[in-house]
């Protein structure tokens, strides 16, 4: 299994071989996948029946929260459940980078709630 690795909480990255992923190659990265986050963001699987579950601290606890997910063209969109409710907001959208390194960033896209960018790798 590959490791996680996070860069927590950056800024958007300026490097010229960035690439925003869409269609088939943005759902190869979500579909089934596993992303942790650090400083707090959790753990995010991509259930392949197009269900988020997002727990606090590791992948064997129960989902703090979930909800549906959805790929939009170019913006992978999801909604959660207390989440959502707190922010009075039912949909937040992001689009993912691929930086060259081998990890991703995922970047806000259209949202009202104040999300933060944050690079990951995947796991199997």
């Amino acid at each position: 299994m590959t490791a996680i690795l996070f860069a927590g909480l950056v800024g958007i990255c300026g490097s010229a071989h960035a690439e925003d992923l869409r269609g088939d190659s943005l759902r190869d990265i979500v579909d089934g996948k596993v992303w942790e986050a650090e400083d707090g963001w959790g753990i995010w699987t991509w259930q392949v029946n197009n269900e988020l579950c997002v727990r606090t601290y590791s992948s064997d606890e129960d989902c703090t929260d979930s909800g549906p997910w959805a790929i939009d063209d170019d913006a992978i969109c999801y909604e959660l459940e207390w989440w959502s409710d707190s922010y009075g907001l039912r949909k937040n959208c992001f689009v993912v980078r691929s930086l060259e390194d081998g990890r991703y960033e995922a970047i806000p896209k259209g949202s009202a709630v104040d999300s933060a960018v944050f690079a990951f790798s995947l796991t199997e």
